[in-house]
């Protein structure tokens, strides 16, 4: 075992060899025909399909899916929260599944007390999970969200389910501790510890599409965790201070007033000014689809655009929250309906975009952010046109506007302009889109003119990590479309970063990607320094089976897909570091700065959180590419203050960091 004591003659830590089992060559998976498995035919692409039984194989659709090392081995494990069943009434199955290496995975028996449901049945409208250490017994626990459902049949609400002595064992307690919120229509979480009492706090976010009687409303929740004087984390509970004042102008209670209620199914926790503290983040869209226009409970009149509240604990000694305008990130809008003209009109401008992601990508040690989601006009309204939005962070809570410098323009092109770019050709109609103008009868005369080229991409998930591990961030950007006569067209692209903030897609040729999903998520499923993608599907929650006279969804259209990092056009000659933590809890740990530098270069940085996308999770770790460096000094700036400076750190491995002690140590092989 190697370590370093930082301070003590700052020795070199050398590095073990990357991790991968020697031969490690996964079987490829044969792709749907179609232009884009044609694309990446062959190999020498940055990314192959490849075959993983047990995950590409089941023909379940895809809620959520967290990538963490569940069982502490060193490998990174695959949990997914899967639906069968009916489609108005899917029943819940977890399914937890343990890397053996070499992209080999095997399934393992999860059992949940003090429940009335299992693994094998989570019970009606489970949806997104999420995984974090929250009674500090130093394994994951998995807070769990559903959605209410129909009215007359409701589900449970939301989940905790904390581990009881072993990684797969749990207990439920979330209902007890009061975080159901039952009637909501609940979707993704924020977790983190908000006010700097060493315990964990979540946020969840609540979504309206339109029929607020099937699936839920839009009642959003920010639970601050109270401890019991026992200091053991079933006695404590949570506390709601959505409708408390906490937040201004949070949406806590769903009144059915358009001026008052909003729908926003992600929300963020994140050290946006890097003080040390975790600020809340929240983007909110108008999504009509089976509603009408003069529903007063899912109206197209709802606020959009995103809100932004500052955490003033480290700047005033004192928790809470300044709701903030005018920083170039923050703002508002609203549209009117006119029944005269059937038609909305823009009150005031703002984006309606429901998902929101964040990274350094210029390397300048501050988070940047970008928004994106769907635009079609059979069932969004939109006061904002645009696709995507993307801010630069310029330090002091300011952002500015950033998406033509950047040259992610790209994520607003119609499906025409992606079609030049791939070189292929479109339908000129399909049906389901026109089937969703008659039946949704939401702005008729705009998308009863429009074919599938005037469509732009269905937004829905979004990675930014170092992809080629050349320095840089990279995005990889989800397109959740599901649309007779795309299948095999449709595909999820790949932006190679510059460093500078600057990005450019890359053709199906290189990045290999030839397939597109509702979800992703990132992790090394190898042990070889190059990061893997596994791409989720849930093909119903984008191509409702209800329309009148809409082809049948291909059965494979239900498969997940695993992408295996080739390491090809340069990812394999550069250098690397895979960094995980200990010694500190998950309080401490979620929204750490992580920075690596070479000398007084800031090469990158990581803020740590457990979920980076909207419906997938990870492991609180931080993976950087060195390019041609060998070696690198890091710097871990917790939410307390403290810091951890470890120097000299080889390329071409894992460490473990404790921060307590300020040790580093070069992790050994996985499963040894």
């Amino acid at each position: 075992m190697l370590a370093v004591f930082v301070g003590l003659g700052l020795a070199a830590l050398t590095a073990q060899p990357a991790l991968a089992a020697a031969g490690c060559t996964p079987t490829l998976r044969t792709m749907p025909a179609g232009d884009a498995a044609s694309d990446a035919a062959g190999r020498g692409q940055m990314f192959e399909s490849i075959e993983v039984p047990g995950i590409t194989d089941v023909q379940l659709s895809t809620n959520s899916g967290v990538l963490a090392d569940i069982d502490q081995d060193g490998r990174t494990d695959v949990l997914l929260i899967q639906s069968g069943g009916s489609v108005t009434k899917p029943e819940g199955k977890l399914r937890l599944l343990l890397n053996r290496g070499c992209f080999r995975f095997d399934e393992h028996p999860v059992d949940i007390q003090g429940a009335g449901f299992t693994a094998a049945q989570l019970g009606t409208q489970t949806q997104i999970a999420n995984m974090a250490d929250f009674n500090k017994d130093g394994r994951l626990d998995i807070l769990l969200t559903r959605s209410r459902g129909p009215y007359d049949a409701p589900s449970i609400g939301n989940s905790l389910l904390v581990s009881d002595g072993a990684f797969d064992r749990f207990r439920e307690v979330g209902a007890r501790m009061g975080i159901a919120n039952d009637q909501g229509y609940n979707r993704a979480t924020a977790i983190g510890d908000l006010d700097g009492d060493g315990w964990l706090d979540f946020a969840v976010g609540a979504d309206n599409i339109g029929n607020t009687r099937r699936y839920g409303i839009p009642r959003h929740g920010l639970f601050l965790y109270r401890p019991a004087a026992s200091g053991r984390f079933e006695d404590g509970r949570f506390e709601d201070m959505s409708t408390k004042g906490l937040a201004p102008d949070f949406p806590g209670e769903f009144v059915c007033n358009a001026r008052k209620d909003r729908a926003g199914p992600d929300i963020l926790f994140r050290d946006l000014d890097g003080d040390g503290d975790l600020d809340v983040v929240q983007s909110y869209h108008v999504d009509m689809n089976g509603s009408r226009a003069t529903d007063l409970c899912a109206s197209g009149e709802y606020r959009t655009g995103v809100w932004v509240w500052k955490n003033t604990l480290k700047e005033t000694g004192v928790f809470g929250f300044e709701k903030a305008v005018d920083n170039g990130l923050a703002e508002e809008g609203r549209a009117i309906f006119e029944p005269a003209k059937q038609l909305y009109r823009t009150e005031k401008a703002a984006m309606s975009l429901p998902y929101m992601f964040t990274a350094d990508v210029d390397n300048d040690g501050r988070l940047d952010v970008l928004g994106t989601g769907p635009t079609d006009a059979s069932w969004t309204v939109k006061t904002d046109p645009t696709a995507a939005r993307f801010w630069r962070n310029l330090g002091d809570f300011k952002f500015q506007e950033g998406l033509p410098a950047s040259g992610l323009s790209a994520l607003n092109w119609t499906y025409r302009q992606w079609a030049a770019f791939w070189g292929t050709d479109l339908p000129e109609k399909t049906q389901f889109d026109q089937m969703a103008c008659k039946f949704n009868q939401l702005q008729v005369s705009i998308c009863s003119k429009m074919t599938i080229g005037d469509y732009q991409f269905y937004h829905a998930d979004a990675l930014m990590e170092d992809f080629d591990n050349d320095g840089d961030v990279d995005i990889l950007v989800a397109d959740r479309r599901e649309a007779d006569g795309m299948w095999g067209l449709l595909r999820n692209v790949l932006f190679l970063g510059d460093g500078r903030g600057g990005f450019k897609p890359v053709a199906t040729q290189i990045s290999g990607i030839d397939r597109n999903s509702i979800a992703m998520e990132t992790g090394d499923l190898n042990d070889d320094g190059l990061l893997d993608v596994v791409l989720l599907n849930s093909p119903f929650n984008s191509y409702p089976p209800n329309l009148p006279m809409v082809p049948p969804l291909p059965a494979d259209r239900r498969l997940n897909s695993v992408y295996w990092n080739t390491g090809a056009h340069g990812g394999k000659a550069n250098h690397w570091l895979r960094l995980r933590f200990e010694g500190v809890d998950h309080a401490a740990l979620i929204g750490a700065q992580v920075e690596l530098s070479r000398g007084d270069k800031l090469l990158g940085s990581r803020q740590l959180h457990t979920a980076q996308s909207y419906k997938s999770g990870g492991e609180l770790a931080a993976h950087f590419g060195l390019g041609k460096a060998r070696r690198g000094d890091v710097r871990v700036r917790l939410g307390t203050g403290e810091v951890k400076v470890f120097k000299n750190l080889a390329a071409d491995a894992v460490y473990i960091l404790d921060l307590k002690s300020g040790v580093a140590r070069a992790q050994s092989s996985p499963g040894s």
